[in-house]
């Protein structure tokens, strides 16, 4: 975790994504490349969506897909954005909630000045 945002590595396995929101309780996690930047979100949507697509999720099962490859595939099924909205930890709550519903998500991460995960503001 950055700070109180739960965060988890683009090469982890999606399983341990899945078992860490579990674990943590939180519906989201923001997902960091190698320079501890976000590039993108995993949601427990996500679970719902493989249940429901059987023949990926016994890849997930048996191939051990990463998040990075779960969320390239998941972008070229159109399901969903895997964006993650951030803004900077000087953004007023006014401009925050602008973000939430201009980009009609349920969570805005908070970014440092390295660019690093700092936090969340989540209405869920």
């Amino acid at each position: 975790s950055h700070a109180g945002t739960w965060v988890i590595s683009e090469n982890d396995l999606l399983i341990r994504a899945f078992a860490c929101m579990t674990e943590q309780n939180v519906s989201a996690l923001a997902v960091i490349n190698s320079l501890g930047h976000i590039v993108g979100m995993i949601q427990s949507s996500d679970i719902h969506y493989l249940v429901v697509h059987q023949s990926l999720f016994l890849r997930c099962a048996k191939l051990g897909l990463t998040v990075q490859e779960f969320l390239v595939w998941k972008s070229s099924t159109g399901h969903g954005s895997s964006s993650a909205i951030t803004c900077t930890d000087s953004a007023t709550l006014d401009a925050v909630m602008a973000m939430i519903v201009q980009n009609k998500v349920h969570r805005v991460f908070v970014v440092n000045n390295d660019l690093r995960p700092s936090g969340v503001v989540s209405i869920s």
